[in-house]
């Protein structure tokens, strides 16, 4: 899922049930902030 040759870019999806909100990743998949209308930083490992 994830290419290393990218390792060290952030990739980002949209939450389809909250369009307000992007989150983004890390190379290793964990969420590293989410910004929108209550934007607010969220840390998790998978």
């Amino acid at each position: 899922m994830y290419n290393c040759n990218t390792a060290n870019q952030l990739t980002s999806r949209i939450d389809n049930n909250t369009l307000t909100h992007t989150y983004q990743y890390d190379a290793n998949g964990n969420q590293t902030q989410s910004t929108g209308n209550n934007a607010r930083i969220i840390e998790y490992t998978q």
